[in-house]
């Protein structure tokens, strides 16, 4: 899947989180040179990338990466990130609708892709973890 087909996306100038952001969990990554990653879920229960370019700026990018080939996400339900090679490899984690451990991968190659559905979430569970190996 190619990522013009994954993801949607508008340009917004914010002083922090865009004002459609609900209150739930959030996580982000960043690279050395101050380009940043913040992932949440937005008042549509999508899950949503907001890119931050340039440091000294508030000036940034919405993606929607969550749609009809990748599963929406559990209401209120936490989401961990870790990023690689300067943000060119992400990978995403999050719980579905259906209480899934869902991934959501990124590549300077491919874009956005689904990833691996990782297995069951415990019920009620409040955050999510990813360890290297």
């Amino acid at each position: 899947m190619s990522a013009s087909a994954a993801v949607s996306q508008s340009a917004h100038m914010s002083d922090l989180l865009p004002t459609h952001f609900i209150g739930t969990t959030m996580t982000a990554v960043q690279n050395d040179d101050g380009k940043f990653r913040v992932y949440f879920q937005n008042k549509d229960y999508q899950i949503y990338e907001m890119s931050l370019n340039n440091p000294k700026s508030t000036a940034y990018t919405l993606l929607k990466l969550t749609n009809s080939h990748i599963p929406a996400a559990r209401i209120n339900m936490p989401i961990a990130a870790v990023a690689s090679n300067d943000l060119e490899e992400i990978h995403v984690f999050y719980i579905t609708v259906n209480s899934l451990v869902q991934e959501i991968c990124h590549s300077k190659c491919h874009g956005w892709q689904k990833g691996t559905t990782i297995g069951i979430a415990v019920e009620n569970s409040t955050c999510l973890c990813y360890a290297l190996k």
